[in-house]
């Protein structure tokens, strides 16, 4: 286990996914990588962008755009 690995199974534990099966996603040219989130019928999808390669400002804005207008929660 690397430690980054070490950091998304403590965020997941703090949000609600701990035990999740993670299943691998295409990434796209950036240190970004994806994995789909599968626990007890509920599916998600965890984006991993290390700092400092990525800055991921955008996608929390967006996140926390959407979890203001009611859109289901986001985990933020």
């Amino acid at each position: 286990m690397t430690e980054r690995d070490a950091v998304i199974d403590t965020f997941l534990a703090g949000n609600g996914w701990d035990g999740a099966k993670r299943s691998p996603l295409p990434g796209d040219a950036s240190f970004r990588r994806y994995l789909r989130l599968t626990l007890g019928g509920r599916n998600a999808m965890l984006m991993d962008a290390p700092p400092p390669q990525e800055n991921v400002d955008a996608f929390v804005a967006v996140a926390r755009h959407l979890e203001i207008r009611k859109f289901p929660p986001l985990g933020l």
